[in-house]
């Protein structure tokens, strides 16, 4: 019911932005305390842990949750303990092996940085993100969010201090993942999981193991491709400009993926409401519904946040970081690209649309990757122009080639009120900026709070709405309903 999609989309999106908030805190602190350089040697190693975190999970993040959902719901809960114990098998294979390959092709920082990495592959989102969602645990799912966050932010205010702390942040990286997800996941799932790992043969659980990779691996392809997404071109800068220019790009990045990262976990919110509805009605309105939520938030965002969010940023991050504003000024325009194509790629899985997302972002990723690799000019603004030319072609397949309807609920309307929204919020940010003066600490705090209470009031208008275009669509197909 409506009831329900509200609770679960509060309960993850509520846990989520706040660990994306607390997570940027952290990656704040690690880049004024270590400087451009340094934090873009950091950002090197951890983009390519990353990508082989993606290799590793094997696609099976994927098939876990549809696999537990498919189960009756009696059974749900040892199909997911079983599948804790099959899944970390594999998983903990691939990280030997890249250890190894570490040790023979990375030398110096690089591969100490790498070798500390390695250790996440096991302990992170991917490896428990699915248990809770498969098992439909939102409360436990945003507890593990939320505390992630809280541990990653109080480590590094505490222990990274120095560019020689720079060793530090892949622990606490790791610790942030593990220390929640095994005290959530709780008694009844680890006793589960190792009543099963006790009580299976060796050659079972291997063949399980086998199972489990040879099911995965349609997902796998989208998997490996999404993180190839997020990191590709934070590779290619560091090789073609430089570990400063990284540096400069990556704080800039930061908040651009702390922004398009809700529109995925809404992908995410939406995937069991979406995967129930494609199996009992084949309807998927769902998928229309949350094109148009995200198109009317991000727009206003994008359009009234030009000035004041760059601005923030060089704030926030330091005086070092100058040259990053300019950066993000061009990515905030084409915000609603990635938004949008995040949040359909996620949720188009759950109608066996896996083709459709992992095409989306060979698309996205080639483009940018070309780009970069064929021109990189000096000037590194270059970067966040491939990254929107790369986003808006993955979108222009998805809506092209995904056969299920992603045109909103009155649509007319909603780009009225949209805009509407849009100069409201860009007058009330040039209000703050002529009441403030010359003080640039009082023009951002004022510019962002007043942000925040007209948006709030603008969401709650914008559920006002969908609710009448969902009743007056029920008072016109009941059986609907």
């Amino acid at each position: 019911c409506a009831t329900d999609r509200m609770k679960s989309f509060l309960f993850i999106s509520g846990g989520n932005m706040v660990r994306q908030a607390l997570v940027f805190l952290a990656h704040l602190i690690i880049a004024r305390n270590l400087g451009s350089s340094v934090f873009g040697e950091l950002t090197l190693a951890f983009s390519i842990y990353v990508v082989m975190a993606g290799v590793g999970d094997f696609g099976a993040r994927f098939y876990s949750w549809k696999s537990v959902l498919e189960e009756d719901p009696s059974q749900r809960q040892r199909r997911a303990s079983a599948l804790l114990v099959i899944k970390t098998m594999p998983v903990v294979s691939f990280a030997l092996l890249s250890n190894l390959f570490i040790w023979l092709l990375a030398d110096g920082a690089m591969a100490l940085l790498l070798h500390t990495y390695s250790l996440a592959i096991v302990f992170n989102q991917v490896a428990f993100g699915w248990y809770f969602l498969s098992l439909d645990k939102m409360g436990k799912l945003s507890l593990f969010n939320a505390g992630s966050g809280v541990i990653y932010l109080a480590s590094a205010a505490l222990f990274i201090r120095t560019e020689e702390d720079m060793f530090l942040v892949p622990v606490i990286f790791a610790a942030s993942f593990a220390l929640p997800a095994l005290a959530l996941i709780g008694r009844s799932g680890l006793g589960g999981a190792l009543r099963y790992s006790t009580e299976t043969p060796f050659a079972t659980l291997v063949k399980e193991a086998m199972n489990l990779l040879l099911s995965s691996a349609k997902y796998m392809p989208y998997a490996i491709l999404k993180r190839f997404y997020h990191n590709a071109i934070l590779i290619i800068a560091g090789g073609f400009y430089g570990m400063h220019a990284l540096g400069l790009f990556r704080a800039a990045h930061l908040v651009y993926t702390f922004m398009i990262m809700l529109a995925t976990y809404l992908g995410a919110s939406y995937f069991n409401r979406v995967f129930k509805e494609v199996k009992d009605t084949g309807s998927t309105d769902q998928i229309a519904k949350g094109v148009g939520l995200l198109a009317a938030g991000v727009i206003p965002i994008s359009v009234a946040g030009q000035d004041i969010l760059p601005r923030a940023l060089g704030l926030a991050f330091g005086p070092g970081y100058a040259e990053s504003g300019p950066l993000f000024t061009i990515m905030l325009w084409g915000l609603v690209l990635p938004a949008l194509s995040n949040f359909v790629r996620e949720v188009v899985i759950s109608a066996d649309g896996q083709r459709h997302s992992a095409w989306s972002l060979a698309i996205t990723v080639t483009v940018t990757a070309a780009a970069v690799t064929v021109y990189h000019p000096p000037d590194v603004l270059f970067l966040a122009y491939a990254l929107l030319a790369g986003e808006a072609a993955g979108l222009v397949y998805l809506f092209v080639a995904v056969p299920h309807r992603m045109v909103p609920l009155r649509a007319g309307s909603l780009v009225l009120i949209t805009l509407a929204c849009s100069a409201l919020l860009k007058g009330a940010m040039l209000s703050a900026e002529a009441v403030s003066g010359e003080n640039e600490l009082a023009y951002v705090a004022a510019s962002i709070s007043l942000m925040g209470a007209l948006f709030a009031a603008y969401a709650f208008l914008l559920r006002k709405f969908y609710r009448a275009a969902l009743r007056a669509r029920l008072e016109n197909h009941p059986s609907e309903g």
